[in-house]
């Protein structure tokens, strides 16, 4: 693992941009040029340091604090966002709580999903690995509207309706 001190003769970090840049010449860097490439499988950025792969806001994260965090989270869902104002340290279940909308979500929203045997919304909540049931519901607009405010209620500022806050 790189320490704060090394990492800082080999990088600089612009916390208002997020860009990182090379201080030293080296094997595929070049003295002020851009470090880091993102990764087009999962859209983060990563930069090879010693021949190990690190995701950039965690890099960002250790230069900043001095401390290498295992989860930090993109406050505003946009993977390639370094901003300092933009990265956070998170546990596993927090970097979770604000993950988008599954691609085999049917309903748009969520936690909400249609219930055939009630013929209705159900709202469904996951907290500590358990499924919390919030109620079933004839209209759609409230049950997304029960379900975005138990997610705002449990999960405060990691929950995903408070995606978008961070000012560009």
């Amino acid at each position: 693992m790189i320490s704060q001190s090394e990492l800082k003769k080999l990088i600089h970090y612009n916390p208002e941009t997020g860009i990182f840049t090379w201080i030293v010449n080296g094997l595929n860097r070049r003295k002020g040029r851009g470090a880091g490439n993102v990764c087009p499988f999962h859209g983060y950025v990563r930069i090879g340091i010693n021949r190990k792969l690190y995701k950039a806001q965690h890099l960002a994260y250790l230069y900043m604090t001095g401390e290498y965090a295992e989860n930090v989270d993109h406050r505003n869902g946009i993977r390639h966002d370094n901003r300092w104002r933009n990265i956070r340290k998170c546990t596993i279940q927090q970097n979770n709580m604000n993950m988008p909308i599954r691609s085999d979500n049917k309903s748009g929203a969520p936690g909400v999903n249609w219930y055939e045997g009630r013929k209705k919304w159900r709202v469904t909540l996951r907290i500590d690995g358990k499924f919390i049931s919030l109620g079933y519901y004839s209209d759609f607009e409230l049950a997304a509207l029960v379900s975005e405010e138990a997610r705002d209620k449990f999960f405060g500022d990691f929950a995903s309706s408070k995606r978008g806050t961070i000012s560009r």
